[in-house]
């Protein structure tokens, strides 16, 4: 009679030469299981149910590895800032493209990479930096929609925030007069 330990040997032995076979099979029965609706459904409810549960349980360990989570997080974000910032425009297109009926991802990313990179505002290149600006504050009823949208410069879109664009810009324009009266004199 084989021992289980004889029988944990030769199990492991025959996974590490038939690797990649059997994860082949194991991603065959789980996209199997995924395509079955009722399989989903209680998936969904299994999570439901112990919803409160994870939430406590990862709080209690956010709570006990909080230098750990915050080096793996700093340097993930070092090593993939590009990916950060098309992950985080990404999420808020889709956003604004759910609550408003406004334009998608795929389309808002080829309108952008398009445009040329100048500001609206202060016609500032803004190549290395830019920011996508709703013209109408979404705030003030403006849509998420390709003709609501401009390329600014950071400095532009962060001092506009959610104001009127039109006394935003002529507040802009003013200050851009009073500082060439002052080189000019």
């Amino acid at each position: 009679m084989k021992t289980p330990a004889y029988r944990l040997r030769a199990n492991t032995a025959w996974r590490e030469r038939h690797r990649e076979a059997h994860l082949e099979r194991r991603r065959q029965r789980h996209a199997e299981q995924m395509a079955d609706p009722a399989y989903r459904e209680r998936r969904q409810q299994l999570r439901d149910a112990r919803k409160d549960a994870k939430r406590e349980y990862d709080r209690a360990y956010r709570g006990q590895n909080v230098e750990r989570l915050d080096a793996i997080k700093k340097a993930w974000l070092a090593a993939n800032a590009d990916l950060r910032k098309a992950i985080s425009k990404s999420y808020k297109a889709r956003r604004r493209a759910r609550e408003d009926g406004g334009v998608e991802t795929s389309v808002l990313r080829q309108w952008a990479e398009d445009q040329p990179k100048v500001c609206f505002y202060c016609a500032a290149d803004c190549e290395a930096s830019y920011h996508i600006d709703h013209f109408l504050p979404l705030s003030k009823g403006g849509a998420h929609v390709l003709t609501n949208l401009r390329i600014s410069c950071a400095p532009c879109n962060l001092k506009k925030n959610a104001a009127d664009p039109l006394e935003w810009m002529d507040r802009v324009h003013a200050e851009m007069f009073r500082e060439q009266g002052r080189a000019a004199a």
